[in-house]
């Protein structure tokens, strides 16, 4: 966050992103229309808080049970990867909950998305 007139360094391995070229071009609301739209359709919205949960075959269940916007499953190394977008509202639940499974055996590791 620069102020009027003052510089920032942004680091990228791949300056033609378009998130890059809104900032360098100084015309960011053609990139938020695109990114809103892209992130809408694959069902993370703007403004909804998106987590990365690794644990046991037992964590896609429990996770269901916070209702979240979306929720993408997949398995790694015989772990359960959930990739899921929950509502702001229902954050301070949800990272309870993640410490009780945790606790459980069930939750391995939470991660917070920024990026998506």
């Amino acid at each position: 966050m620069a102020r009027p007139f003052g510089s920032a360094i942004v680091q990228t391995s791949q300056p033609g992103d378009p998130g890059v070229q809104a900032l360098v071009r100084g015309s960011p609301d053609r990139f938020h229309e695109r990114e809103r739209e892209r992130r809408a359709s694959a069902g993370f919205p703007v403004g909804a808080a998106v987590f990365r949960v690794v644990g046991s075959d037992a964590v896609e269940e429990a996770l269901a049970e916070h209702h979240p916007i979306t929720s993408l499953v997949t398995s790694l190394g015989g772990r359960t990867v959930c990739l899921l977008a929950l509502e702001p509202d229902r954050v301070p639940a949800f990272g309870e909950a993640m410490r009780r499974l945790a606790a459980a055996g069930i939750v391995e590791r939470v991660e917070a998305e920024p990026h998506v």
